[in-house]
């Protein structure tokens, strides 16, 4: 059955007094069709605070009517700008006659937003689209505060002798000069991508400048990186330092395990390292830097040993920390 709702919006408030959280209001966004459409890879709600203490919601949409009217093809990512109140203040949809979907979300000093995804569009207002319709490209789109787009561009690579040119980003971060930064996963060998013909599906390391152009491009995998045993990069976040860490997963055929990366701030590895248990898998799911200069990761995991440590509480899968 289809969902009639983009997603219900909870600001929650905590309350000292008596220990309680109050909602201070809720929001239903949509139109009749699934926001976000979820039978696509990583399609999920985004919510990004502004430096005018307003929110940037990032979905995607299979709705033409509603607040989705404009909708340019069968998805397209949604963007909408609320107040504290929960009040909209603007609303854009971006996209093609083709899958458009957003991943990825962050909001400089300035208020612009950056937004990452994947697009199988050959056309609307995300240009650049390497290969035909069946081949996935990275995107980046960059809107002012008032939400004005400024460019959308795909980057990734297409067919070549066979090998399918699949690009897909799934985070964005403002680098401290003004670039962005994007992670991701790519099959190619040609476009943006170094032809590196014994090196694909892995992970993606992208760094744009202000005006979209490309700076760094890299295929990023790790030391047991072949045919069989491949990477992801899911997420990335800013150091202090002006480096910038990520993390990912590490396939070993059909079994994954966490994988994180270091960058320098030309992009370049500081390090990389695999964790997980003896046996079983891990998903990632997101980061964050601590006080101490560490940092935490959040994943689900369905074993323990190795790297996890017990005991195991049951379950398709705990949590883990």
């Amino acid at each position: 059955m289809k969902n009639a709702l983009l997603f219900s919006l909870f600001l929650l408030i905590s309350m000292i007094l008596s220990a309680q959280i109050d909602t201070a209001w809720t929001r239903c966004i949509g139109g009749s069709s699934d926001e976000p459409v979820g039978v696509f890879e990583k399609c999920q709600a985004l919510v990004k605070a502004t430096p005018d203490s307003n929110f940037i919601l990032v979905s995607s949409t299979a709705s033409t009517d509603g607040m989705m009217t404009g909708n340019h093809g069968y998805t397209d990512v949604f963007l909408a700008k609320l107040n504290y109140e929960g009040d909209t203040i603007w609303t854009k949809i971006i996209g093609g006659s083709d899958i458009d979907v957003a991943t990825g979300v962050d909001v400089d000093a300035s208020g612009n937003i950056a937004i990452c995804g994947y697009s199988y569009s050959t056309d609307g207002n995300l240009t650049g689209h390497h290969g035909d319709s069946l081949e996935p490209d990275g995107f980046i789109a960059l809107f002012d505060y008032s939400g004005d787009k400024i460019w959308g561009y795909q980057y990734g690579g297409s067919d070549a002798g066979g090998i399918s040119g699949r690009d897909y980003l799934y985070d964005v971060h403002f680098a401290s000069n003004g670039d962005i930064i994007a992670t991701g996963t790519t099959s190619s060998v040609n476009g943006d991508l170094p032809f590196l013909l014994d090196v694909y599906d892995c992970g993606w390391f992208l760094r744009v400048n202000e005006f979209g152009t490309v700076n760094k491009s890299s295929k990023v995998y790790s030391a047991e990186h072949t045919y069989e045993n491949t990477n992801d990069l899911y997420r990335i976040i800013a150091l202090p330092n002006g480096h910038f860490v990520a993390v990912g997963l590490q396939w070993y055929m059909f079994t994954a395990n966490l994988w994180m990366v270091q960058f320098d701030s030309y992009g370049n590895i500081d390090w990389e390292h695999v964790y997980g248990p003896n046996s079983g898998d891990v998903y990632t799911s997101d980061l964050e830097v601590t006080t101490d200069g560490g940092y935490m990761v959040c994943a689900f995991v369905n074993n323990f040993g190795g790297d996890v440590a017990g005991p195991w509480n049951g379950g398709s899968s705990d949590a883990w920390v």
